[in-house]
């Protein structure tokens, strides 16, 4: 065995924190691996305030305790090894390990250089006096003169750059996990503490470039515990709790491998899920009552989405996404309670602007009008009216053509108010605060040239020299009717499955879980 040895590792070094794989664990208990997008994904450092872990790798494990946590960062760098040791312990006790697919050694950073400094030999002294190296398999005992003297002989070739790698800091010092197998990190509790959140199960470090990807790996149930008092409120009646625990089970389960490094996501791209602290005792009883229940159609998991509320109508996924899916049909709602309001304004210039951009030929819009509902609930044909035409949006376009700030409408069940076109007749409201009626088809209106121009045109607007449809004339002010079209909704959500408002309404008028499921979801089994 070589005195110095090449240290080599993977591109990729994983730290678990407990460890283990996706799929079943040794109870026989499905697991997860999930991505911890919203706080420790491409961080460049995440502690774990556990006091005490055990660190199992290749060939061993140490039980370390710090009662100031640990701490995972990536590392880089050029290294030269300089002793193996048979375990990690007296690697530890070493104050520079690092470890790799031959075991553990100490190093020496050497900075990219291909040859060590003095004062990098001096260290080398320092770390391997009376050093215990096994040249021509005997183990011989180096004095300080020895080492230096190898050190100073090293050829270059034994210099490389450290690999991508993770670097752990505890109370008793720090050291370097740099294997292409995967290190785990067990608590007592089966909780692991990252400060901002904390986990069930087993966590899992990957360092990518100069960055952390954290992955969380637990079972089934035990992320259904974080998830539904994440999506639903705690306080709902049981049964809606329970609809919720099985919806969320079933999306898990049809969607496991959504991510290419991971099952799912920790935000509601996939699912909402916010860990051990989130746990309420309500949400976790109806997740342990319905335990392995998922919903089938066809004797296969359905995709299960759901989403906060609809405001009287559900949508079918052929309408939203495309795909006529026949357990995601669109059925009448008229159980929801608490349904999310909202509201939205636009003025009549900015409804123009989105005409155009939308390559509507029809002038300046001076109406809006919804022209066709389903259930007289939910809007499928809006007619805008311009100067120059008229044009219809339907069904799901209605929802994004009126977007404002980045945002569309929340949902296609709304009214609108202010939608018709400035009217023939103005008001003149004077300094008394009395109005009176006028007539634009009976006005006129005389420019700088002293041409008389009659104002019959039942779009035209009066502005004064600020843009704004008001003018001021000897103290009173003459005013447009209609500039401003306000759309006043209920929904939240894409629609389609199960409304989490409507179980919360259908529970509270006596309906089980299965029911509710069964109401959504057209045709399905539940077992």
């Amino acid at each position: 065995m070589k005195l110095f040895k090449k240290l080599t590792a993977a591109v990729l070094s994983c730290v678990l924190i407990i460890g283990g794989v996706a799929a079943y664990n040794s109870y026989g208990e499905q697991t997860l691996r999930v991505g911890l997008e919203r706080y420790y994904m491409g961080v460049q450092t995440v502690t774990a305030k556990n006091t005490s872990l055990t660190i199992a790798y290749k060939g061993g494990s140490q039980k370390l305790d710090s009662t100031s946590g640990f701490t995972f960062e990536p590392v880089s760098g050029s290294f030269s090894a300089r002793r193996q040791f048979s375990s990690m312990k007296d690697a530890l006790e070493s104050g520079n390990a690092v470890y790799d697919a031959d075991g553990w050694c100490s190093y020496i950073a050497a900075d990219g250089a291909e040859k060590e400094t003095a004062s990098e030999t001096t260290t080398a002294q320092t770390y391997f006096e009376e050093a215990t190296v096994l040249p021509n398999a005997e183990f011989v005992s180096e004095t300080t003169t020895q080492a230096a003297a190898h050190v100073t002989a090293a050829p270059a070739d034994t210099y490389t750059y450290l690999p991508t790698a993770i670097k752990v800091t505890y109370q008793g010092g720090s050291f370097v996990l740099n294997t292409d197998g995967c290190v785990t990190l067990t608590s007592a509790d089966n909780v692991i503490d990252l400060g901002e959140m904390a986990y069930r199960g087993k966590i899992e470090f990957t360092s990518v470039g100069n960055a952390i990807n954290t992955v969380n790996i637990l079972t089934m149930d035990q992320y259904l515990y974080g998830v539904v008092p994440s999506e639903v409120y705690p306080e709902w009646p049981q049964e809606a709790l329970k609809a919720q625990a099985v919806a969320a089970r079933t999306y898990a389960q049809y969607h496991i491998g959504k991510h290419s490094n991971y099952d799912l996501c920790d935000h509601t791209h996939c699912q909402q899920y916010s860990g051990y602290r989130k746990e309420e005792a309500s949400t976790n009883k109806a997740v342990d009552a319905t335990s392995g229940e998922i919903a089938y159609y066809n004797g296969r998991p359905i995709n299960s989405v759901y989403y906060d509320c609809d405001g009287g109508y559900t949508l079918s996924a052929e309408e939203v996404w495309g795909s006529d899916i026949p357990y995601l049909q669109s059925v009448p709602d008229p159980y929801e309670l608490n349904a999310r309001k909202w509201e939205k304004s636009f003025t009549l210039d900015e409804i123009t602007a989105l005409a155009k951009q939308n390559d509507m030929d029809i002038g300046d819009v001076t109406a809006v009008e919804i022209t066709k509902k389903r259930g007289d609930i939910l809007a499928e044909e809006i007619k805008l009216t311009g100067t120059k035409g008229s044009d219809v949006i339907k069904g799901q376009d209605i929802k994004t053509f009126f977007q404002k700030d980045g945002e569309n409408l929340w949902s296609r069940a709304f009214t609108v108010s202010g939608s018709s076109a400035p009217s023939n007749n103005v008001y003149v409201t004077g300094v008394d605060g009395s109005a009176d009626n006028l007539r634009l088809n009976v006005v006129s209106a005389v420019d700088s040239k002293g041409q008389v121009t009659v104002l019959d045109d039942i779009n035209c607007v009066l502005r004064g020299k600020d843009g704004d449809v008001v003018i001021s004339a000897s103290g009173g002010t003459l005013t447009e009717a209609h500039d401003s079209i306000v759309f006043s909704g209920t929904g939240w959500g894409h629609g389609v499955g199960m409304s989490q408002c409507g179980a919360y309404g259908m529970a509270e008028k006596g309906h089980d879980y299965k029911e509710i499921l069964k109401y959504y979801y057209k045709g399905i089994e539940v077992k």
